[in-house]
């Protein structure tokens, strides 16, 4: 898992402007990459914090993927794979926030 989050790490580091400018698009290393590091801070929440964190993540996840399957009260647009991905992983607003 560390090798697994040094090679993750080394692609955000190294691809420079192109990176941040493949974020509204995510090229398929991307997708792979993202998802990848998304599963590895969910196991290190599962390990730190027990399975409350990550099952309420993981909650959160699926409510983005289905929203707009939901009923009116609940409904949204709803995300797919890429866009969760270029926002949790490829931008300064999700896992890597400021706040």
């Amino acid at each position: 898992m560390a090798v697994i989050s040094l090679v993750i790490m080394s692609n955000l580091l190294f691809g420079g402007d192109e990176f941040l400018e493949r974020a509204i698009i995510p090229n398929t290393y991307d997708q792979m990459f993202g998802v990848a590091l998304i599963l590895l801070i969910l196991e290190a929440a599962r390990r730190s914090t027990g399975w409350i964190m990550p099952a309420i993540c993981i909650g959160f996840l699926i409510y983005a993927m289905v929203g707009r399957h939901l009923p009116p009260p609940w409904t949204h647009y709803g995300m797919d794979i890429d866009r969760i991905v270029g926002h949790m992983y490829m931008t300064l607003e999700g896992i890597f926030g400021v706040r």
